[in-house]
């Protein structure tokens, strides 16, 4: 075989390679109909999180924070700093403030199940988000779920999924608005 023709296979085989692991995963997205109330505030965050199978790892990403209501001080310098409430994606017809600069803190419980009647495992996560940045981390499933689903590929990226009622907004903070809110 000359040259051109091994150059095209091997190209074909890569694209083939690089094909199928970009779509070995699921994207779902999270947090529009659950509100956190913390120190006097109603916060929505809303996120996409993505399962991609290599060490079961959980991306968090597109974050959005919405201000539903808080105290009338936070709510007069949001309107004097030209904010004013949009309606919330999703939501079940709330409204909120939409902040453009801030971190979330928030932890929960990752779910690997086939749904049904399946067993249901959990493992815990903690994440650090902003509105530009997303973050990422490895759930560690006990050694009975990994000998469960030991022989079935792609598991993860198939039935990974966040108990969304179980996640929780520890910390937030309005870099705007100078303002760092604390469960």
């Amino acid at each position: 075989m000359n040259t051109k023709i091994k150059f095209r296979m091997l190209m074909t085989a890569m694209a083939l390679v690089f094909t199928t692991a970009a779509f070995a995963q699921q994207t779902r997205s999270y947090g529009a109909l659950t509100s956190h109330y913390i120190q006097g505030y109603e916060i929505i965050v809303t996120y996409e999180a993505t399962f991609e199978g290599f060490a079961t790892q959980l991306q968090i990403h597109d974050t959005k924070l919405y201000v539903v209501s808080g105290p009338e001080s936070f709510e007069t310098a949001a309107e004097n700093a030209g904010l004013s409430k949009v309606s919330i994606p999703n939501s079940a017809y709330k409204s909120g403030y939409p902040i453009d600069r801030f971190t979330v803190y928030m932890q929960g419980d990752a779910v690997l199940s086939e749904g049904g009647y399946s067993k249901k495992f959990t493992a815990p996560f903690k994440v650090q988000l902003s509105n530009g940045l997303g973050d990422f981390t490895t759930p560690e499933f006990s050694q009975e779920a990994k000998d469960y689903y030991k022989n079935k590929k792609d598991i993860w990226e198939e039935h990974g999924s966040l108990r969304a009622g179980d996640v929780e907004v520890t910390q937030v903070v309005l870099d705007d608005f100078d303002i760092r809110l604390k469960k």
